[in-house]
């Protein structure tokens, strides 16, 4: 159902079904384009008080989450 509403309503979109391996390499692919996307939006306005109780504040975010991805930057 999802495919038939993307291709309905954004064109231009390809779909492309992953093996389950592939899944979870898409999966942290995610979450690391977010948390640099997070870390942007951080250096510029700030981040909103939701993403700052999810993280436990400014030094929570960039302790918990910025350290460890900055330690697998290569």
């Amino acid at each position: 159902i999802i495919d038939d509403v993307f291709r309905k309503c954004l064109y231009g979109v390809n779909i492309v079904s992953t093996p389950q391996d592939g899944e979870r390499l898409m999966q942290v692919a995610d979450m690391t384009s977010s948390l640099q996307l997070l870390e942007l939006k951080s250096e510029g306005d700030g981040l909103s008080q939701r993403e700052l109780l999810f993280m436990d504040g400014e030094r929570g975010f960039i302790r918990k989450y910025l350290k460890t991805l900055h330690l697998k930057d290569f």
